[in-house]
């Protein structure tokens, strides 16, 4: 499998008492994602437990081969569907959607 070298990053925050329901709606996505999206490579979340995002924030991350691949992705209802949870419980103001590029091998450490 090829490594990503471009992520989409959505970060949000949910009130504590919607963990369970965005949980269960990012399982959703992984799921949908697995089926129907060759293209992303990875998916990986993150759950803040302390720092600057309002309680609860949530960074998600899907991984691609290349802006290419990630342009070339088909959208579908579906996707809008496992993504409606998300949208209704995040807090106000909450979303960010962002694109990272990955940087050369000697930046990062792996054990």
């Amino acid at each position: 499998m090829a490594s990503p070298q471009v992520y989409v990053v959505h970060e949000f925050s949910v009130r504590p008492a919607d963990v369970g329901a965005v949980d269960e709606a990012l399982a959703s996505i992984v799921g949908h994602i697995g089926e129907d999206h060759p293209e992303v490579l990875t998916c990986d979340t993150f759950k803040q437990w302390v720092g600057s995002r309002p309680h609860r924030g949530y960074v998600w991350l899907e991984g691609f081969e290349s802006l290419t691949t990630m342009d070339a992705g088909p959208s579908s209802p579906t996707c809008s569907e496992v993504w409606e949870p998300i949208y209704r419980l995040a807090m106000e103001g909450s979303i960010l959607r962002s694109v990272w590029l990955t940087t050369p091998e000697a930046l990062s450490m792996r054990r």
